[in-house]
């Protein structure tokens, strides 16, 4: 026999707990296939691909963000909500937080891993610039050093210029 409490929620409240935390499930799924697409444009330095995704990703935390602010109300009484679902409800429901709450630990996993790999890459990035400006500077100061100084050009030792 399905244990029920004296404070059940009528069932249209039940249910729409049920779909809030479903669409939850939902949204973090369609992130989830975001961030795992993230890390090869990452590694093969696809700028333009990888900022439309994360255009993406933002869409879907606003999207989280909104759906968050609607379950709060519930989360804020979660032990009474849970104890007036029916059995049935109240599993689904622990399923479905328990999913969520893994798929929160990976993606949090997931973008510490790829903060890390793109601070990585701005630093060999920075790097490679800063080698190649000096390699300006040298380059420079080598034409600059080659110009002030007379180069013999002519039979006699003297440049056109200088041959006066």
């Amino acid at each position: 026999m399905e244990r029920r409490s004296e404070s059940n929620l009528n069932e249209a409240e039940a249910a729409a707990i049920l779909d809030l935390l479903e669409r939850q499930v939902r949204l973090y799924r369609a992130l989830r296939r975001l961030v795992d697409r993230q890390r090869p444009m990452i590694v093969r330095d696809q700028t333009a691909p990888l900022l439309t995704l994360l255009a993406e990703r933002q869409k879907l935390t606003a999207e989280l963000g909104t759906l968050s602010a609607q379950l709060n109300r519930y989360r804020q009484d979660w032990a009474r909500v849970r104890e007036a679902l029916s059995t049935p409800q109240r599993e689904r429901a622990e399923r479905q937080i328990g999913e969520v709450e893994q798929m929160v630990r990976g993606l949090l996993e997931t973008d510490e891993a790829d903060a890390r790999l793109l601070g990585a890459r701005k630093a060999a990035t920075r790097q490679a610039m800063g080698e190649l400006a000096v390699g300006h500077r040298a380059a420079a100061a080598y034409q600059q050093a080659s110009h002030s100084t007379s180069r013999p050009s002519g039979s006699n030792g003297w440049s056109s210029d200088e041959a006066i």
